[in-house]
């Protein structure tokens, strides 16, 4: 991908920076607004549980999207590094979270 420059400054942003900041903002501020969303609105039993799933899928969107995102970029290759052996265990334990989120909204309603 060929990037052009006015003055230092790219007017196509850095596929990489893209994924990190994608990332970060959801595994940091929205997993911080989960975090406290189940534990200081618990008294708003319906918004909390609404607000936690829909950040909870915002989250695992995010991070399956820039995980294709970012094989995309790399030409579909595998870098096994450190990055890869973190992250791939990650990817299949966000989904694994999601499905579990499911299955107690699902348990909580026949209760």
């Amino acid at each position: 991908m060929n990037y052009y420059y006015i003055k230092y400054i790219p007017l196509m942003p850095n596929p990489f920076q893209i994924h990190g900041w994608s990332l970060g903002i959801a595994w940091g501020a929205i997993a911080l607004l989960m975090v406290a969303s189940n534990r200081y609105l618990k008294t708003f039993w319906n918004f909390n549980r609404k607000f936690h799933a829909l950040a909870g899928f915002i989250i695992a969107a995010t991070t399956v999207s820039m995980a294709l995102y970012a094989l995309k970029t790399v030409g579909w290759a595998l870098i096994i590094n450190w990055h890869f052996y973190f992250i791939a265990p990650t990817i299949v334990l966000v989904l694994l979270l999601g499905a579990g989120g499911i299955m107690t909204r699902r348990t909580l309603q026949t209760s």
